[in-house]
């Protein structure tokens, strides 16, 4: 369910309590930032290479100091070994909603 007011790239499901995000990353970058939209996604510029998973833990940790959030709450569900992930932020309290979003806008 897309809730009023949200991004296209993120979208809130009322039901599971689940804010769901659809990310495009370019590891390699000379550092990590929001860099604007891509194809519809929040595109994540992230200084770590994509060897071992080290651009989707650096991807975590980005979120997790940027939105304020638990690490355990922020889960990647699809897009391991893609630049087009979706993310899933978990036991999710709406009345945040608004600021995780503003702390996501480019």
């Amino acid at each position: 369910m897309q809730a009023t007011g949200l991004p296209t790239w993120a979208v809130f499901d009322e039901k599971r309590s689940v804010l769901k995000l659809a990310i495009y990353c370019q590891p390699g970058a000379k550092q990590t930032q929001i860099q604007g939209l891509h194809d519809g996604r929040l595109k994540i510029r992230l200084m770590a290479a994509p060897v071992d998973g080290a651009a989707n833990d650096a991807l975590l940790d980005f979120l997790v100091k940027r939105c304020g959030l638990a690490r355990q709450a922020i889960t990647i569900k699809s897009g391991q070994q893609s630049r087009q992930k979706i993310l899933e932020i978990n036991s999710y309290n709406v009345a945040m909603l608004p600021s995780v979003i503003a702390a996501l806008m480019p």
